[in-house]
């Protein structure tokens, strides 16, 4: 690290900058905690706003937005089982259970520390090993691609609780409707029915938003039950980094996890949102109880999903490659800015590259300012009465669906899995398989044809490179411990019965 670009960095701090940081900062966690409105958007949203400003100020401005709408999607997440983001998904089972019994405090605050380490730890890394991690990413092929998002399709298992059939059949019903719009070899429309809108496939986000909170806005109607509302205690938000020490462990490995997953171009916040989540729940003493309000459950996919967003830089600054549609955004409005990224960036703007470098950190430090003092008030929306709050979610469910396209049928498409999401909760399908087949079943698709074209048909390629072939052994290894583990719990229950 140059000592000398650092100071000069650091002398472009002013009150300007750190006031564009925290203007960042608020319009990031509004935007991250609104469902469907992704940190893609609000930095797609605000980027013409910063064209007239000096580099130093737009990309702490958009850097510090960035982070803090990716963290922000767990506060939804947490006190409404509604992600504000795709990346906080993993964090609605353990999140919403805690919140659910009274602790939305402690949730909200593992949920916080966890995504400040992960920012900060990434950062760290992007600083100190940017182009070497880059240049590991580049030895990735399409086969190393095809089998980490078969590891995270394998994950299926550890989302299954009580139910591998179950499970199974929601993780089938996610495959088949990625297989909808356009073959990716031949380019063939494929259950279109003629329906020009489904050529491009179903969008993620509009089916996320319905699954799991439109879904949950219809079960609140649904339910005939006066319950009565939970009054939430945040007198612990603060404290809640002792669970961070605790298991500090767990939390670096899953910040390295989301840190190398985001230098990988196109793998993202929700894979290492699940990687995380399951390797939690690999590791934790309270496996069995996973889902139910365990701290790690929220810990692990926080860390992680947040790690991503320094790792999407990695490649960006070193190699020009976006690690993520966030980091395409910036690559623009780099370019914008007249810098190119690459290694020529290094060689003749390390001043702006350590600029990107501190901004990350200091980002994550304000987001922890931030949000120690607001989200007491964040909090109370588990207070608000729930013929509110449905048609407020609703409203926010359709104008986030609506905006990702400008278009109706994405709000069709969204009520359309709100109600296939309603009753896959009322029979107990588990939405997790649904929802990570949903984002990897693309690409396992199309990385398993690419593969297959460069080996003439071949599906040994997979298993003779050695990166791709060790990726599938340590899945086969997974799957099969994982499996007579959950056939071996039922045998020791019925032996511990007491027939006496």
């Amino acid at each position: 690290m140059n000592i000398e670009m650092l100071s000069t960095a650091f002398s472009n701090i002013d009150l300007i900058y750190i006031g564009m940081l925290f203007l960042g900062v608020m319009a990031g966690i509004v935007i991250g905690a609104l469902p469907g409105f992704t940190a893609t958007m609000g930095v797609a949203l605000f980027v013409p706003f910063t064209y007239g400003m000096e580099t130093v100020y737009a990309f702490g401005f958009l850097i510090s937005l960035y982070c803090s709408a990716v963290y922000a999607g767990s506060i939804p997440a947490i006190l409404i089982k509604t992600p504000g983001t795709p990346a906080a998904i993993a964090t609605i089972n353990d999140g919403y259970p805690m919140a659910k019994s009274g602790k939305a405090g402690k949730a909200l605050g593992i949920a916080l520390y966890a995504s400040v380490f992960g920012g900060i730890f990434s950062a760290l890394i992007l600083s100190f090993s940017a182009q070497l991690v880059a240049t590991a990413a580049l030895t990735f092929g399409p086969q190393e691609y095809f089998a980490i998002a078969l590891l995270g399709l394998s994950m299926v298992i550890g989302m299954s609780q009580g139910n591998m059939l179950k499970g199974l059949i929601s993780m089938s019903l996610g495959l088949l409707f990625v297989t909808i719009g356009q073959d990716v070899q031949m380019g063939f429309p494929r259950f279109t029915y003629g329906n020009i809108n489904l050529y491009s496939g179903l969008q993620i986000l509009p089916v996320m938003i319905g699954v799991f909170a439109i879904s949950e806005v219809f079960i609140s109607i649904s339910d005939k039950s006066k319950k009565v509302t939970v009054k939430q205690d945040i007198s612990g938000f603060a404290k809640s980094y002792k669970y961070l020490f605790k298991n500090m462990f767990l939390a670096i490995k899953c910040s390295a996890l989301g840190t190398f997953l985001g230098a990988l171009p196109g793998v993202g916040a929700v894979t290492a949102s699940f990687l995380g989540y399951n390797e939690a729940k690999r590791t934790s003493k309270n496996n069995d109880k996973m889902g139910t309000g365990v701290p790690e459950g929220i810990l692990a996919p926080e860390a992680a999903n947040n790690a991503v967003t320094g790792g999407a830089l990695i490649p960006l600054l070193s190699l020009g490659i976006p690690g993520d549609a966030v980091t395409a955004i910036l690559l623009g409005a780099l370019m914008v800015k007249g810098l190119r990224p690459g290694p020529e960036l290094f060689n003749s703007h390390m001043d702006v590259v350590y600029g990107l470098f501190i901004s990350m950190i200091l980002a994550n430090i304000v987001i922890l300012i931030v949000s120690l003092i607001g989200t007491k008030y964040v909090a109370k929306v588990l207070e608000v009465p729930k013929y509110i709050l449905n048609p407020l979610v609703l409203i926010f469910c359709v104008i986030g669906s609506y905006a990702l396209q400008n278009s109706m049928f994405d709000v069709y498409v969204a009520i359309a899995f709100g109600v296939i999401g309603y009753f896959l909760k009322k029979y107990k399908f588990p939405l997790g398989p649904l929802t990570l087949a949903l984002i990897l079943g693309s690409m396992i698709e199309y990385k398993m044809l690419t593969a297959l074209a460069l080996s003439k048909g071949s599906f040994a390629t997979f298993i003779m490179r050695p990166i791709s072939g060790t990726i599938i052994a340590i899945m086969v290894i997974f799957l099969v411990f994982s499996t007579i583990r959950k056939n071996k719990k039922p045998r020791e229950e019925v032996d511990n019965v007491d027939v006496g």
